[in-house]
């Protein structure tokens, strides 16, 4: 519960929480969405919103991971070449 309640979760979790009240009350009206195959499903435009931004955040989040992955192996292999070359 700690790391819920921290400086840098804290006001993401509040924007986030606040934008999806605002779409959910706005846009209730519903909107053909067709997939690639198939017939149109009739959602909510806020559900797509949502579901949109929760796409984006998660491939955001992967891609800060991945991309932390490749800066730690860079950083652990200059290191193992320091010591190599002492």
């Amino acid at each position: 519960m700690d790391k819920l309640l921290t400086k840098k979760l804290f006001l993401p979790l509040i924007a986030a929480l606040f934008l999806c009240a605002v779409f959910i009350d706005q846009n209730s009206s519903p909107v053909p969405m067709k997939f690639f195959i198939g017939s149109p499903i009739h959602m909510q435009l806020s559900m797509i919103i949502i579901l949109s931004m929760a796409a984006g955040s998660a491939l955001t989040i992967l891609v800060y991971m991945i991309f932390k992955g490749i800066q730690q192996k860079i950083k652990k292999r200059k290191m193992e070449q320091e010591i190599l070359d002492f």
